[in-house]
């Protein structure tokens, strides 16, 4: 084999600094030797090797290379946190990471390696919680996959391996037991603690408890984990400018696990597949006695809200060797129930509590619906005086009923099943759901998510007027997920771990898979927001494990609905997920079921394309004529015959060189992309007022810098797609059906209204009013009522605007819509020779980081497509997470409107800025 070795100080320039000659490398197929060469120390940022001719003149791959260096950012650890009360929790301090190759396997390698004696000096600092390959990240070692074609310069051979980390910590276990906890790992584990071996952990999504008391030591304690990699591990899948690859892979076989880091259409195949410690590690101190799968539920008699009954159950466990008499105790709110209890040595046993009833309840309600009342809740095991355990959590009262009612069905279904005449209704304390939200597949590419991101993303969600989430294979399980699904009031479509059949083979461990799925269902049936749950995405489970799950789910979470395919049996789903014209929308299949999966690209605002490609990656935007991989890489993948992309993004390309014509670069593409954006999320959901059956996206929130599937991008800013969407899910809402051409209104959740005036002005493209058309009528909760035809003059302009509004008679405005159209459809070029106009910006500061913000078009033309930024004056950049009451709006001649925004984290004063096709600020 010969070739250089180049060094370089930019990525630019190159110098060779020695040649690789007649060099044999070891072959896993072969006894050959690695051979070496010497070379002068240089200094350097990049490396890079050029290797042109093989030993046997055969095609060869790198697969593993790793380059040592000097200097640079060292990682330090962060201080482990201090215990509290009965919890330590073993994040930072002193967590080491090593490859397993790396060190000599003996039998007793994992009691040496969590001894003292054992020195960890040359290990990496881990990041824990965290993946294995978020420590790479974190320490340097390898390139931030989430930017440009990073993911393109990390080694999927090098991170195919298994393992270890090394903790040192400190603890005073002065208590009768001492447990270990993990919340999460992937994929297995085993794990030693001061030199013995304590257990093992077979599955991803399986949280562990481990006695350890007599193991934990006063003082320093040494912890060693090794986790064991996929056995079924796949291959890395690359995207291009054209085509997204194939989705999934054999790593289903491993089910649960992280199935989808093999690589879909959405996220790129993560190198090592996710596995490590990914969430929370730490130690419980309590007494001879644990509390364990608390479990309370409600029922509410409807349509008697004035009472619920509390039923609640826990077990305990009694750890000693010697019999125990105590007291379970349970608080829910100022409610408080008792049961005694007699345990014998080494006995666990549910104990469950009198049904009670709980006088004049704060229900708990889906987000619009009503307010999201939490009790606290409390269980406890006392001995006397002396506490032993006890297990705090919020839930709320709340009933939910499910129909699978017959009818005949109006609207073709993607997938043929069972009870193709069937569909699902849901019904919370007494009123029907509309699920409208999205499909959530993945949490964050390399699981960097702590609460502050969950309550961000959940409560982006609640912002848009969403009212559900599908955990689609059911991959985010964090607890602080559920938590803040509950505090924003979404409900939970939860999935197991099963993706398309087409997409990866059956677990090939059922009984593991049943195990896990039960004690997942124990883990989670707390949160009032666990609504429904869903064994497979498109297409049925495997017999055994649908029969266990039928039977399985109503035992263990009374009260709950379970169906066996995400697309049929009540429901429906399958697309599409391209950019169509706003009619097509109205003409698809599934109209008349719930659908769990529909969408298009959405593009990221110039901005953070930069931040996520690269200034210098963002031209030529992608297209036929002009390929650029970082797009494709980053999902926006044009689709070709020979290499199909669910995403199709060539029809976005078109729809907007359609409305404008090509943009000149990447920022005119960004800014007018939202024009797409907004247009199509808002019909996607607009088309299902005639059913009312809800809609969930594919997708609502991003795993990473992606240019498809998502109203609100990875660096969370929310794009024109939030605010259609925020617009069309309104709890009333007005609008044009483009089918019928008239001018309708949706009541889904806004209670019966009386007396209601809806209003459409038709406006030219210069904001003259041309037509204008008024009705007064009454409204139910769960109806949609056709108002008038839309009366377009025919001599109107190329373009022209649909200005819709709802009313009370007291004048309190319940829905505005506004619209833009080309007399040849989609053709909004016209819009071009505008001209300039001018915005008169004001902000006021109402204190706590939110600023109200009028904007005044004081110009003679309309000012279109308005987008206001926040950005921070000692950076420059977007300040995000932001929060816009509204944003991507028009205002005519003379025409004002108020913006409330929302800040956090800004490091100097906040600039509001603008921008839009005929007006900067």
């Amino acid at each position: 084999m010969a070739g250089k070795l180049c060094a370089s100080e930019d990525g630019k320039n190159w110098k060779e600094v020695a040649l690789i000659q007649n060099s044999k490398f070891k072959n896993q197929d072969s006894n050959s030797q690695l051979s070496t060469f010497n070379f002068q120390l240089t200094k350097a940022r990049y490396v890079k090797a050029l290797l042109d001719v093989s030993a046997d003149g055969q095609p060869f791959e790198l697969e593993e290379w790793e380059v040592w260096g000097r200097g640079g950012v060292k990682a330090q650890p962060v201080a482990a946190p201090a215990r509290k009360g009965a919890v330590q929790e073993l994040a930072g301090g002193n967590w080491k990471l090593v490859r397993a190759s790396a060190l000599k396997d003996t039998v007793q390698l994992g009691e040496r390696l969590s001894s003292a004696n054992f020195d960890d000096a040359s290990w990496m600092v881990a990041t824990v919680p965290g993946t294995v390959f978020t420590s790479y990240v974190a320490t340097g070692a390898v390139l931030d996959p989430r930017y440009a074609d990073n993911q393109l310069f990390a080694s999927d051979s090098y991170f195919k391996s298994d393992f270890w980390y090394r903790n040192t910590f400190k603890a005073h276990p002065n208590s009768e037991r001492q447990f270990l906890h993990f919340d999460g790992i992937n994929y297995k584990a085993r794990i030693y603690l001061n030199g013995k071996y304590v257990g093992g952990i077979e599955s991803a999504f399986d949280a562990a408890r481990f006695d350890v008391t007599g193991l934990l030591k006063e003082g320093t304690n040494y912890l060693a984990i090794k986790i064991v990699r996929n056995p079924n591990y796949g291959e890395a899948k690359v995207q291009d400018a054209f085509w997204p690859n194939l989705n999934g892979g054999i790593l289903g076989g491993d089910n649960p696990t992280m199935h989808a880091t093999i690589g879909w259409d959405w996220i790129p195949s993560v190198r090592g597949r996710n596995i490590g410690i990914y969430d929370k590690v730490y130690l419980r101190y309590t007494g001879n006695v644990t509390v364990d799968e608390p479990f309370v539920r409600t029922e509410v008699p409807l349509p008697d809200t004035t009472r619920a009954t509390i039923i609640a159950s826990a077990k305990l466990c009694n750890h000693s060797q010697k019999p125990v008499t105590g007291v379970l105790k349970m608080h829910f709110g100022e409610l408080t129930l008792e049961e005694p209890a007699q345990l014998q040595a080494g006995e666990s046993r549910l104990i469950s509590f009198s049904p009670a009833t709980l006088q004049h309840p704060r229900l708990w309600w889906p987000n619009g619906y009503g307010k999201q009342e939490l009790y606290p809740v409390k269980f406890e095991f006392t001995q006397g005086a002396q506490l032993s355990d006890s297990v705090n959590f919020l839930s709320g009262v709340r009933q939910f009923d499910y129909v699978m009612e017959k009818y005949t069905p109006q609207s073709k279904s993607h997938f043929t099943g069972r009870n193709n005449n069937q569909r699902l209704s849901l019904y919370v304390n007494g009123r029907r759901f509309v699920g409208f939200g999205g499909n959530w597949g993945y949490p964050e590419l390399l699981l960097n998510y702590g609460s502050r991101e969950y309550d961000i993303a959940v409560g982006y969600h609640a912002a848009q007027n969403f009212t559900m989430i599908r955990n689609w294979v059911g991959m985010t399980d964090n607890k602080a997920f559920y938590e803040a699904c509950d505090r924003y009031g979404i409900l939970i479509w939860q999935d197991f771990w099963l993706a398309n059949p087409a997409d990866g083979p059956d677990p090939y461990n059922v009984e593991q898979f049943k195990n896990v799925a039960q004690r997942y269902v124990r883990r989670i049936r707390n949160h009032p927001s666990v609504a429904l749950y869903v064994a497979r995405n498109e297409g049925y489970p495997p017999e055994e494990i649908d029969q266990f799950l039928d039977k399985m789910v109503p035992e263990e979470h009374p009260g709950l609905y379970y169906i066996p395919h995400s697309g049929a049996d009540g429901v429906n789903g399958g697309g599409p997920y391209s950019a169509l014209p706003v009619k097509d929308y109205f003409t698809l299949h599934g109209q008349d079921k719930i659908l769990s999966e529909r969408g298009m690209p959405c593009v990221m605002n110039f901005e953070n394309m930069a931040r996520a490609f690269g200034a210098e990656n963002v031209n030529p935007v992608n297209t036929d004529e002009h390929p650029n991989l970082i797009y494709g890489l980053h999902d926006y993948c044009l689709g070709v015959s020979d290499k199909w992309s669910a995403q199709v993004t060539r029809s976005f390309n078109q729809m907007l060189a359609k409305a404008f014509g090509e943009p000149a670069d990447a920022k005119e593409f960004g800014y007018l992309a939202q024009w797409i954006n907004y247009d199509g999320y808002r019909a996607i959901f607009e088309a299902r007022s005639v059913y009312r059956r809800g809609l969930l996206l594919w997708m609502s929130h991003p795993t990473w810098p992606s240019m498809v599937w998502q109203t609100y991008d990875y660096f969370f800013e929310p794009t024109g797609a939030f605010f259609g969407c925020k617009k069309a899910c309104e709890p009333v809402h007005i609008m044009v059906n483009p089918i019928q051409d008239s001018v309708t209104v949706v009541n889904y959740h806004a209670g019966d209204l009386k007396d209601v005036t809806a209003t459409v002005r038709i406006l030219d493209m210069y904001g003259k009013e041309v037509k204008k058309q008024s009705k007064t009528f009454s409204i139910n909760e769960d109806q949609t009522i056709g108002c008038f035809p839309l009366q377009v003059p025919q001599d109107i302009t190329d373009v022209y605007f649909v200005k819709l509004s709802l009313a009370k008679t007291d004048g309190t405005v319940l829905s505005e819509n506004f619209y833009w159209r080309g007399r040849e459809e989609g053709n909004l070029r016209a819009l071009r020779t505008l001209g300039e106009t001018q915005l008169s910006m004001k902000t006021q500061s109402l204190g706590n980081n939110r600023y109200k913000v009028e904007a005044r078009n004081i110009g003679s033309v309309p000012a279109l497509m308005i987008r206001l930024k926040a950005m921070d004056s000692a950076t420059g950049d977007l300040i995000l997470p932001v929060w816009y009451s509204d944003n991507y709006f028009f205002l005519m001649p003379g025409e004002s409107k108020e913006v409330v925004i929302s800040t956090t984290g800004q490091q100097g004063s906040v600039i509001i800025k603008a921008e839009g096709l005929n007006t900067s600020n």
